[in-house]
This record gives C-alpha cells, structure tokens and sequence, in this order.
C-alpha cells in the first residue's frame, strides 16, 4: 500500500520521507527561505551556508524568528508537504 500521495504529479509513496525526497529531488521545491534577502534552498543546510556567508543576513533571521513567534510544530503543522495520507494510485 502507497498511502502518501505527491501533490504535484499523483505519484504514491509507501513513507512520508520516500515521498518529501522526491518532491524535493524531482519537482526540485525550495522549502526553505532567507528571511533577509528572500533566497531559497532546497535543503536546510544550504540556507545555514548561505546564513553564515552572508553574516548579517543571520543576525536578521534570528531576529525576524524570534518575533513570528511560531513553534516548531506550528511550521510543521503548516508544511503542506507533512499532509495526511491519500488514495493510492
């Protein structure tokens, strides 16, 4: 059973995890943002690379973070990639 549908081409996935790699590797989806400079990354470790380079913009992340005031689990909550399970195909 493939409960764990991809949103964008209807392919179904057995895991959650299986599924989130292909919508990052295939339909190349950019989750994570500078909240600075707008820039995006597929992966989390490139957006600290690109934070630690450019020194200033962390500073300003941090501080923009600090002020939204969401929780972890409320950006999880938020993720459309972290949806219910669907039909298989």
């Amino acid at each position: 059973e493939k409960p764990f549908p991809c949103a964008h081409c209807g392919m179904s996935f057995r895991t959650t995890t299986t599924r989130n790699n292909h919508v990052r590797l295939v339909h190349k989806i950019k989750a994570y943002s500078c909240l600075t400079c707008g820039e995006q990354f597929n992966r989390q470790d490139k957006l600290r690379k690109h934070l630690i380079i450019n020194e200033g913009h962390t500073q300003m992340n941090e501080e923009k973070s600090a002020s939204d005031s969401l929780n972890k689990e409320e950006i999880i909550d938020e993720d459309p990639m972290n949806e219910q399970p669907g039909p298989s195909r």
